[in-house]
């Protein structure tokens, strides 16, 4: 199976106390956590030598995850 991730930050512009208000006002529930850990690596290459860096190759473990 292939997995394809989109990741997006953004800063938040009130106490964080206040979106998770307004995230159990509207219904939502907070799934189960889990612990990832990622390992940046790729010793036949060398992605930070280009100046704009698009690519990483990243290996994460997750606790209780077999994939």
């Amino acid at each position: 199976m292939q997995y394809t991730e989109a990741e997006q930050r953004s800063r938040l512009l009130s106490p964080v106390n206040d979106l998770k208000a307004t995230l159990t006002d509207r219904g939502v529930k907070a799934g189960e956590s889990s612990r990832q850990v990622d390992t940046y690596n790729a010793p036949h290459r060398e992605f930070l030598n280009c100046e704009v860096i698009s690519e990483w190759l990243r290996i994460r473990a997750e606790e209780g995850a077999h994939r």
